[in-house]
């Protein structure tokens, strides 16, 4: 399989853009969960822990021990209900929360080929 450019004669073959996929999945996988969890990381995982309507309400109740306080999440629930998917198949560890962040950045390797 290959693909040739517009206007030129160069042609990558698929065995390169397989390479580039392969070499994109490495370098993201390598120490995924060798970190702790950042804020926002933490962060999603709790709003990904949250039941289907708490998800899609968009409250974040903030809460330091003693006293709550309800916000309003600004974010599109979409990449919740996907991360809630997620956790829920491969547990809550530090890598499982990354893992589909990685994929996810790992499709658009080929999407960039397409285009």
């Amino acid at each position: 399989m290959t693909r040739e450019v517009p206007g030129s004669k160069f042609q990558v073959p698929g065995s390169l853009l397989i390479g580039l996929i392969l070499l994109a999945f490495g370098l993201r996988v390598w120490g995924l969960g060798a970190q702790s969890l950042w804020w926002d990381e933490s962060l999603s995982l709790y709003r990904a822990g949250q039941s289907l309507p708490a998800i899609l309400s968009n409250q974040i109740v903030l809460t330091d021990g003693t006293n709550s306080v309800p916000t309003v999440d600004n974010h599109p629930p979409l990449y919740f209900l996907l991360l809630a998917a997620t956790t829920r198949l491969a547990g809550n560890s530090e890598f499982a929360l990354r893992f589909f962040s990685l994929a996810a950045s790992v499709l658009l390797v080929p999407l960039l080929y397409v285009v």
